[in-house]
């Protein structure tokens, strides 16, 4: 059975309590958006932007076999140079803008074995993990 809401006519409209009632979870969303902004604001060189790929992929190690993840690397950097969204004020050279390229890639861009397969790994698997990286790396960015 389907949770229903009623609001009676009688009574004042509350839309805080109606958002309370309904589950919906405010104050996290207006924490993201916050965050979000604040990547946004904050640039990164190419340079940066690659230190911060290598550590979403590889959180555990500080040296890297470049041949066995260049293709991957360099998928990764395609889309942030030039992914849809890419150009704007809030993405171009900024963490945002790193975060979306991780985002962009797993999401659309990295090979699997079919898009079914792709869409589970995007939301339940490997690439939901790595999302969850490219997230937490980035927050710990902001706060240095």
């Amino acid at each position: 059975e389907r949770a229903q809401l009623r609001i009676p006519h009688s009574t004042e409209f509350d839309p805080e309590r109606i958002k309370r009632d309904m589950g919906l979870v405010p104050q996290a969303w207006d924490r993201f958006k916050s965050v979000a902004v604040d990547m946004s604001l904050k640039e990164v060189s190419r340079e940066t932007a690659m230190d911060y790929f290598l550590k979403v992929l590889y959180p555990k190690t500080t040296e890297f076999d470049l041949s066995v993840s260049r293709p991957m690397l360099d998928g990764i950097m395609k889309c942030y140079g030039s992914a849809v969204g890419q150009h704007t004020m809030t993405a171009d050279g900024t963490l945002w803008g790193a975060v979306n390229a991780i985002t962009r890639w797993v999401d659309h861009e990295k090979k699997s074995s079919g898009t079914g397969n792709r869409l589970t790994s995007a939301w339940f698997g490997s690439g939901d993990g790595l999302k969850r990286a490219a997230w937490s790396v980035a927050t710990e960015m902001l706060s240095v």
